[in-house]
């Protein structure tokens, strides 16, 4: 069993800094990209749940899944404390804005999901 926990901005810019999407494919846990715009979900057929978590105390924050043209689009909102389970698939990406299915909201991590990944723990 897989889990990444994400601290924003501090996790992205210190494991992915200038690294495009295709680098960061195969990584053990997860890829986390810097660059809102560079990411995209890959097609694959290996299904999977993953759980996510807002563990923040003050923030709420949205999920988005980001489609194979880039476009995101908003799945669930986590006031904080609480959590859901999401089905998915590995290479697809994710992205965690802050507010309430605020599409300019800030970017506080996105990932690529990786075999085995069952948590993303957003600190």
């Amino acid at each position: 069993m897989r889990s990444i926990t994400l601290f924003a901005f501090a996790t992205i810019a210190s494991i992915a800094a200038g690294c495009s999407p295709e680098d960061m494919t195969g990584m053990p846990d997860a890829a986390v990209m810097p660059d809102a715009s560079a990411v995209c979900s890959i097609a694959s057929n290996d299904a999977l749940n993953v759980t996510f978590t807002n563990k923040t105390t003050t923030k709420t924050v949205s999920t988005w899944w980001v489609g194979f043209d880039c476009k995101e689009m908003v799945y669930n909102t986590l006031a904080p404390g609480q959590s859901y389970q999401q089905a998915t698939f590995v290479n697809h990406a994710w992205r965690v804005r802050e507010g309430n299915n605020n599409p300019s909201g800030t970017v506080l991590l996105q990932v690529r999901i990786a075999s085995g990944m069952t948590t993303i723990d957003i600190q």
